[in-house]
């Protein structure tokens, strides 16, 4: 067995350089020459992320939306009427330190009386009237399918005369952010599965057009690797050039989208702050270029065992 020596281990390492070289030369003077059927896989690829992306992007802001509207929901615990105000002081404590308990609000009966008084507006006789109200505490949940247990447990709690919580109307509500989470996941899924097969066909019909090329490099003696590796290359660029127009136009649309939802409907509560539309940009670009590359391999592969 021959010795290895440096002068051999620099000869293989610049005939590798020059084979990537070539390769990566020969995949950019491909998407040049066959600059249609590239504009055909790369609009393709776009238009099929671009919807993608914007199911995704519709589902993360239902689901956004559902959330803000399900931390609204409060359960009041109503005080009996003897109690006092170092009582109700410590009362608002207790609640405060029990499990899944996010805020409390303590509302003493002359603050809402004031506020009963501000909502009814003028009436004569309400200023010679005795203030019925008792002392209230509004406590919102960290998890709103934990209102009924912290509701439990305010009615055990000394002090407090009755609790009054949202059921009906946050069972209705829970329901329905179930029902649009499992609706937007299996959108995505559907989507995502929809636009492997478009953009995998637009590409696998690129190659399709070049597969006398493909037969006249195997008969000069290239290898399957090497005959592979510049369409599998070239897939990749389709699919991300392609997410990179899609995130053009999603974000412009997006942007301006939500901005007129805003000015239109300015009490629902849409906005992007809290989407995570870096993630969503890189995991359309992660998408099309493995689309692409695997799209390659798989048509180049038919070709090679013809």
């Amino acid at each position: 067995m021959a010795a290895w020596s440096p002068t051999l281990g620099r000869d293989d390492m610049l005939q590798s350089l020059n084979r990537l070289d070539f390769i990566l030369l020969e995949t950019l003077r491909s998407l040049r020459r066959h600059g249609l059927m590239t504009l055909a896989s790369v609009t393709t690829a776009a238009a099929a992320l671009t919807m993608l992306g914007f199911v995704v992007v519709g589902a993360m802001l239902l689901d956004q939306m559902s959330a803000r509207v399900l931390s609204k929901f409060e359960t009041a615990a109503y005080t009996a009427s003897s109690i006092t105000p170092e009582q109700l002081a410590q009362l608002g404590r207790q609640i405060a330190a029990l499990p899944n308990v996010a805020s409390v609000q303590v509302i003493t009966r002359e603050q809402a009386w004031e506020q009963q008084r501000r909502t009814l507006g003028y009436i004569p006789y309400l200023d010679k009237m005795k203030n019925p109200l008792t002392d209230e505490v509004w406590v919102k949940v960290r998890d709103p399918k934990q209102t009924a247990q912290v509701a439990a447990l305010l009615r055990r709690m000394p002090g407090v005369e009755s609790v009054a919580q949202p059921s009906e109307t946050l069972t209705r509500a829970l329901a329905a952010a179930w029902v649009l989470r499992a609706v937007g996941v299996a959108a995505c899924v559907v989507l995502l599965l929809a636009t492997a097969l478009i953009t995998s066909n637009a590409i696998r019909l690129a190659v399709f057009a070049r597969r006398r090329e493909i037969r006249i490099m195997q008969l000069v003696g290239a290898t399957d690797s090497f005959v592979r590796m510049p369409f599998l290359l070239e897939g990749s660029a389709h699919g991300l050039l392609g997410a990179i127009l899609a995130y053009l136009l999603l974000s412009t649309s997006l942007t301006h989208g939500v901005a007129f939802v805003q000015h239109t409907v300015p009490f629902l509560p849409v906005s992007l702050a809290g989407t995570p539309l870096g993630l969503v940009y890189v995991g359309l670009a992660g998408a099309g270029g493995g689309i692409g590359a695997v799209a390659s391999a798989v048509s180049v592969g038919r070709f090679l065992r013809a």
